[in-house]
């Protein structure tokens, strides 16, 4: 199960990263997409946040699928893997939940650097 779990979470990013990326939402809605105040303010702001928000997922969820493979192996070789499974969850899950405020803090501070209050684009 814990196998499954550390496997299970990068997935939850890259999947959906992908799909974003691929076929972002033209305008917000309720049933998927990157919604937030700031990405709302306009048609740029918004297809920037989708875009900006699907790379961060993919390459968050590459870099935690990664970490949780080189971990489960330096567990098995060096521990008794079978006393470190309930910790290697729940390092999973902490930087899993961590991640998703990285993914906002980043796409924000993009939206911030590069758009008005209004939603229009700064220029250089």
């Amino acid at each position: 199960m814990i196998i499954f779990l550390i496997l299970f979470v990068p997935i939850i990013y890259i999947l959906p990263g992908l799909l974003l990326l691929r076929h972002p939402p033209k305008s917000p809605n309720d049933l998927y997409g990157y919604r937030t105040k700031r990405a709302s303010r306009s048609k740029h702001t918004w297809a920037y946040a989708q875009k900006k928000s699907a790379k961060i997922m993919i390459t968050i969820g590459i870099i935690e699928l990664a970490l949780n493979i080189l971990i489960v192996m330096v567990a098995q070789y060096a521990f008794s893997y079978s006393g470190v499974k309930p910790l290697l969850g729940n390092l999973s899950l902490a930087y899993a939940l961590g991640n998703i405020i990285l993914i906002v803090a980043i796409t924000q501070h993009s939206l911030r650097r590069h758009f008005d209050e209004s939603g229009m684009p700064i220029k250089s």
